[in-house]
């Protein structure tokens, strides 16, 4: 699905949701109107108490009012996933070789972001601070490791972060760092093991998504150099999916 349509559909949903507690708040205005003033002779209360039953109304408007705004969060927390399909189907080119493969949505609500995975050949493992892509079946130990891990973090900048990922590239040489729109709009670091390269050398790349609200996403793949047709395009063709939605 495209940003724009994302967005589309979060605003139709809270539309939606505004209306109906801009209703409940309007009706009970006029329910209080009809208890204060529709007949005044028969209304022969002293001020205080009038202005007590009154004090008591207003406080259960505002009550209305914040679960109203609470069911409106909750309806969106609840309703992420139904602003996309559980699974389908696309085709990608690896090594040259198109094929076809069936993704599954992922949902992360509390860093809220979705991805669509090959569920076949990767899982998802949900951390505290953030969520790694991994193959379904793990390599042996001669295999470096494989993953794609997805992290948020917050009170930063991008330039922050950029500079950090570089303060401690220990062992890595540095040989990409450019803004790319594909798979997703952002800064790439690429790096490689020091040495002689080998079918085994490490290679590492970091997506650093633009700061919004002083907060960040920090993609990170990490996988082999002989795995970067395999692993490493499969990775950025998941990435392709990836949608932050909070924005």
């Amino acid at each position: 699905m495209s940003k724009k349509t994302f967005d589309q559909h979060i605003k139709d949903h809270l539309l939606q949701e505004t209306e109906t507690a801009t209703n409940i708040k309007e009706e009970t205005w006029n329910n209080i109107e009809n208890r204060l003033f529709h007949d005044k002779k028969e209304a022969k209360r002293t001020g205080a108490s009038r202005w007590f039953m009154a004090a008591g109304i207003v406080a259960m408007v505002f009550f209305i009012a914040i679960a109203s705004s609470t069911d409106i969060v909750q309806a969106m927390i609840q309703n992420i996933k139904s602003l996309f399909v559980e699974e389908k189907q696309q085709e990608i080119e690896i090594e040259g070789h198109k094929e076809k493969q069936n993704i599954q949505l992922e949902v992360n609500e509390e860093l809220r972001y979705v991805i669509y995975i090959d569920d076949e050949r990767y899982k998802m493992e949900i951390g505290d601070t953030s969520d790694r892509i991994v193959p379904a079946q793990e390599l042996g130990e001669q295999f470096p490791e494989v993953s794609m891990e997805i992290r948020k973090i917050n009170n930063t900048s991008r330039e922050a972060e950029i500079e950090k990922i570089k303060q401690e590239m220990d062992g890595l040489i540095l040989r990409e760092e450019e803004n790319i729109h594909e798979p997703i709009e952002a800064v790439r670091i690429r790096a490689i093991a020091e040495g002689e390269s080998t079918w085994d050398t490490p290679v590492y790349k970091w997506y650093i998504t633009p700061t919004k609200e002083e907060q960040v996403f920090i993609i990170k793949q990490s996988y082999f150099l002989e795995a970067a047709e395999g692993h490493g395009a499969r990775f950025d063709q998941m990435l392709e999916s990836f949608e932050i939605v909070n924005e």
